[in-house]
């Protein structure tokens, strides 16, 4: 992987920036939750040309949390408006064009702030190559896909889209749950808290149409009590995993042992929900920062790599979100705050 060093894209966003920010599975797509006045937009921009090709608006508070399905046809957002909602993308109308995009909206009710929520990987891939289904009802529908919620009750719940139900739900945690990461084959999930605790679940599917098991396997308390905002499993070797703790502090473990790799700082983050994520490689590990700088770290050191300051992009707020593209050498990030 190779860091970029030149500005691509402004991308318009909210009055009040972006919170967060995920490109698609094929990278063509750029999604960004946005923050207007009353309302929390999200939208969605083409790589090939910058421009906002799909707008969805439906949630009524901050969106925590985006993950495209694994065909990309649909996105999951968690917000505190006590909703995770779920968006048909590719079958949207355009921006600017008639119709709503918003209309087929699937809505999964909460009582409580939803801070995470992620697609199911195995549930996506055994959907994508059952022919015996109507791809049609499909689109509709979601049927097939399943959704693993978390937030601040501190339950897991695993919903069948198709349905709109909880077909399991589970308690590991004593404290809001703020972070979910699966591994490639969805049989492992970690989870993590406003405790700083971890927990590492067995999530394969099971026979019973109840979708993953959720059964408790491991929990990982070696995080000095610091809040949890993110996990992200490497992406090259899948053998690590990043934990991104408040107070500026991610560690690195090893997903096979759970013992410690790498700490690594240098970093401010005292109060804010920001979010770091892996190069597609897996070498580095890039985060945004509450004195709006971008770092990017070298995981096998924890040494930086490289520095971008946010006021030269534009971005003098805090920089709670940004993206690497799966393929190709460009980075996404985000400022939130007025006017950015």
């Amino acid at each position: 992987c190779f860091v970029p060093d030149q500005v691509l894209y402004r991308l318009d966003s909210g009055s009040r920036g972006c919170f967060r920010l995920q490109f698609s599975q094929s990278g063509r797509l750029l999604a960004a939750a946005c923050a207007d006045m009353l309302m929390f937009p999200l939208r969605i921009y083409a790589l090939a040309s910058g421009t906002c090709v799909k707008a969805f608006t439906g949630h009524h508070d901050l969106v925590y949390d985006i993950s495209w399905s694994g065909d990309d046809e649909w996105l999951v957002t968690a917000s505190s408006d006590n909703t995770a909602k779920l968006w048909q993308v590719m079958h949207a109308p355009a921006h600017g064009t008639n119709g709503n995009p918003s209309e087929n909206v699937i809505t999964l009710q909460h009582t409580c702030f939803v801070y995470t929520a992620q697609f199911h990987p195995a549930a996506m891939e055994r959907e994508a190559t059952d022919s015996a289904r109507s791809q049609k009802t499909e689109e509709k529908t979601g049927q097939g896909r399943v959704v693993v919620t978390g937030g601040y009750d501190g339950v897991v719940r695993a919903w069948d889209v198709g349905t709109r139900r909880i077909t399991r739900e589970a308690t590991a945690h004593r404290s809001h749950i703020n972070a979910t990461s699966f591994d490639r084959l969805g049989s492992r999930m970690f989870t993590g808290d406003g405790a700083g605790v971890v927990v590492v679940w067995d999530t394969s599917l099971q026979a019973d149409g109840k979708g993953p098991k959720l059964e408790a396997l491991k929990s990982i308390s070696d995080f000095h009590g610091a809040p949890i905002n993110n996990i992200c499993i490497n992406p090259g070797t899948g053998r690590k995993v990043l934990v991104h703790c408040r107070g500026g502090v991610i560690y690195v473990i090893d997903s096979r042992f759970y013992n410690g790799v790498t700490k690594i700082s240098g970093f401010v983050n005292q109060d804010w929900p920001i979010k770091s994520q892996y190069s597609p490689c897996g070498s580095y590990i890039i985060t945004g920062s509450e004195n709006n700088k971008i770092l990017v770290f070298e995981e096998d050191s924890g040494t930086v790599s490289h520095t971008f300051q946010g006021a030269t992009l534009g971005l003098v707020e805090p920089v709670p979100a940004v993206a690497w593209h799966p393929t190709i050498h460009v980075l996404a990030m985000c400022s939130f705050g007025a006017n950015q």
